[in-house]
């Protein structure tokens, strides 16, 4: 049988490992083995159904502001009306749909808290306890002079209901003077984008079909891929540690200078930054077009084109040395997919160091060698395995093991991605005859609280929302994000589809001289 040497060297690595490693595996297997019947015993008696989080979700939970997703539906304004949305209606419509009739049942997130039983945690539904609307359905105003990108910033970054023992979900209607948004927050350890998802179709009263892939393979083909991931996880290592030295590269030195003559005095901010801008969606898909990427790739090299005009990014990248992450989409069982070029991928997100070409100036290589980079990385066996990986070492601790996972892969962590759970969600949607114009998918997970960036494109119909999240060192206020979106993104996109219809009419006028001489030689 044909052994190639990723395979070769992690059975190099694990043989090296297990001697040591295998009690300690074993030993933290058993304690959660127990664990998990101790939770069974304690909880068998009151009508909880339960699962063990995973050690990433456990992890979340447990830290300050972290691990919050949601979504913000925009509801028409019709300025014919001054109707606002009644909250007390809106409660009693969610009743209906969701706890009366048996619904509980059949969503018990709703009723979900965490427990933990010998250092492991656990969600835990209780079917039983009553839910007090009143706290978990609450409206709440637009401040003065405050913009609505601000407003949704502020309503995810209060998390003040997600720090007890109590169900941890609510549902906000933040009104503002031009709109009405309904914001419906979830811990990430009880909630994902699939089921996120389902919930606004059965409110919306509409059927959903958004399935969810597993991946194919046995125990023998997730055994290989496990023994390949050690390989993986060296070479990242390895190239890591080898890029955040290479500071005297001439691109560095570059950076450097521009840095310098800049002369970035002013204070950052420590708290989650998020903006949005609405363009149109056929902009998008023409540059994809006419440069034959994928739309994912479009979206995110406009995003490091912009990101090329922020001195604050530029400075850091420069002191990382370099190497940052990239985002790939690939088929997560348990999480929201959706079919791309005949392949299922997954909304969520996985793992990857990659080289991003900040060095490239111009758009279409730029869009070329970030599509490259995606195909060569949701091609590989890279995102499975190290979800197999993870998933075997939230057997043991989950607190202990998420500070090595994130100290030794996570380390250089610039960019996130996590793609939208409503792709092209083009269905006429009404709550209580209100229509919904648009969808933003919010989140504060996973990782948004480490220096980083996320891009989400939130896609409905003709339009599509462009989101930015950021923290620390690479914007200092609300105001600052929102004038990156509002010049250097849509200045972006418009250079990109003048450029890429550029180059595609010049393809094509070299193709047709070519047949006309090949017509003429005949």
């Amino acid at each position: 049988m044909f052994l190639d040497h990723n395979l070769i060297i992690g059975l190099i690595l694990w043989l090296i490992i297990l001697p040591v490693a295998g009690p300690i595996f074993l030993f933290c297997f058993l304690w959660k083995c127990i664990s998990l019947a101790v939770a069974k015993f304690r909880y068998s008696k009151s009508k909880h159904i339960f699962k063990p989080l995973n050690f990433m979700d456990s992890f979340l939970h447990a830290r300050e502001n972290g691990g919050i997703i949601g979504c913000a539906i925009r509801l028409e304004n019709n300025p014919m009306t001054s109707a606002k949305l009644d909250v007390q209606e809106f409660r009693n419509h969610f009743l209906t749909t969701f706890i009366n009739n048996g619904n509980k049942e059949k969503y018990p997130y709703f009723y979900t808290r965490s427990v933990s039983v010998f250092g492991f945690m656990y969600a835990v539904a209780n079917l039983e306890q009553n839910i007090d609307l009143n706290h978990h359905i609450r409206e709440m105003p637009v401040l003065e002079d405050e913009s609505e990108n601000a407003g949704l910033r502020r309503i995810m970054s209060d998390n003040s209901n997600f720090h007890s023992d109590s169900i941890r979900w609510e549902i906000i209607i933040l009104r503002g003077m031009i709109n009405e948004f309904i914001i419906f927050k979830f811990h990430h350890a009880h909630l994902d984008g699939y089921s996120l998802r389902c919930l606004l179709d059965k409110l919306c009263g509409n059927e959903s079909h958004y399935s969810v892939k597993g991946w194919k393979g046995g125990f023998l083909y997730k055994t290989k891929l496990l023994i390949k991931c050690t390989s993986h996880i060296g070479k990242i290592f390895l190239t890591s540690r080898l890029a955040f030295y290479q500071n005297l590269s001439p691109r560095n030195q570059e950076l450097e200078q521009v840095i310098t003559q800049d002369h970035i005095t002013k204070p950052v901010s420590s708290k989650l930054m998020m903006s949005k801008i609405t363009v149109e969606t056929w902009k998008l898909k023409e540059i994809a077009k006419n440069t034959k990427t994928s739309f994912l790739a479009t979206v995110f090299a406009l995003h490091i084109w912009s990101m090329k005009k922020n001195t604050n990014f530029l400075n850091k990248y420069s002191n990382r040395g370099n190497v940052c992450q990239i985002i790939t989409p690939t088929a997560v069982p348990g999480h929201p997919v959706v079919k791309t070029n005949g392949k299922y991928c997954c909304n969520h997100f996985s793992i990857l160091v990659q080289q991003f070409p900040l060095d490239e100036n111009d758009p279409i290589k730029l869009l070329k060698k970030v599509n490259s980079l995606y195909k060569s990385c949701a091609d590989s066996e890279f995102s499975e395995s190290l979800y197999i990986l993870q998933s075997v070492l939230g057997q043991i601790d989950p607190y202990n093991w998420i500070q090595f996972a994130t100290r030794f892969l996570l380390r250089q962590k610039l960019f996130e991605h996590m793609i939208n759970p409503f792709p092209f969600w083009d269905k006429d949607c009404y709550v209580l005859s209100r229509q919904i114009k648009n969808i933003y998918f919010l989140a504060t997970s996973p990782y948004c609280h480490e220096n980083g960036i996320m891009v989400t494109p939130y896609t409905r119909g003709a339009e599509v929302d462009i989101s930015v999240h950021a923290r620390s060192d690479i914007f200092c206020s609300q105001q600052e994000i929102d004038n990156h979106m509002n010049l250097c993104w849509v200045d972006g996109l418009e250079l990109f589809l003048q450029e890429t219809a550029k180059s595609r009419n010049t393809e094509g006028k070299v193709a047709k001289d070519f047949l006309s001489i090949e017509k003429i030689r005949a």
